[in-house]
């Protein structure tokens, strides 16, 4: 399980800021928590800061 006292990840962002983020509670797990983050340049990044294999980007334009 997951230790809810310390930070699941860290993120880094250059050239961008991130300006909401939402958790998936409907799907989130123990095991994993689908975490959509929105940037000021419009661009979403879909990602699973326990399972760290889901990584998915949208508006690149």
């Amino acid at each position: 399980a997951v230790d809810l006292n310390k930070p699941v990840d860290k993120k880094l962002y250059k050239g961008t800021n991130p300006t909401c983020h939402n958790f998936n509670q409907t799907t989130a797990t123990a095991e994993e928590a689908p975490l959509l983050v929105g940037f000021s340049t419009g661009q979403i990044q879909l990602i699973d800061p326990i399972k760290k294999d889901l990584n998915r980007l949208y508006n690149e334009e």
